[in-house]
């Protein structure tokens, strides 16, 4: 009995090793309602042709479209706005500037949101972009303790 409980001990902290040394999974980025963001190149140009167009567009343009898989936010909103410039009559740079003004990013499925919460950021911040995030700081903002002077 003594030599099983040992083997299984042993058994145990090799799990235990190969369950924390694995590699972490992929999580994609959510808005506030829990739709999923575009994080690719690809996704980015292909949430355009869908908003242009309908939201089955989009599962089709991912599986033919030649734009990078790799994930790179920076390039998310460039590529949507490519997509959707030449059909509605905007620059490039002005469709940029209305994402980044108006904190919006494109969705996996076509669109895009402008809905952010704390547990869902907008990804805009991340690169340095959008809107400063408020200080929701012990202090609230201020200096911190103030102390009254003697006199």
């Amino acid at each position: 009995m003594k030599k099983f409980q040992t083997v299984m001990a042993i058994v145990v902290m090799f799990l235990a090793v190969l369950y924390v040394a694995r590699p972490e999974g992929f999580v994609p980025l959510f808005d506030a309602g829990l739709n999923r963001l575009a994080m690719t190149e690809q996704e980015g140009y292909c949430a355009g042709r869908a908003w242009l167009n309908d939201a089955a567009t989009a599962a089709d343009c991912r599986a033919t479209d030649s734009h990078s898989t790799d994930i790179d936010l920076r390039t998310v909103v460039p590529a949507f706005c490519n997509a959707i410039v030449g059909e509605i009559g905007i620059t490039q740079e002005t469709c940029e500037n209305i994402f980044a003004v108006n904190a919006m990013w494109p969705l996996y499925d076509g669109g895009f949101t402008d809905e952010w919460s704390e547990s869902a950021p907008y990804p805009g911040s991340i690169l340095g972009d959008g809107p400063i995030p408020e200080d929701t700081g012990r202090t609230g903002g201020r200096d911190g303790l103030q102390r009254m002077e003697e006199g």
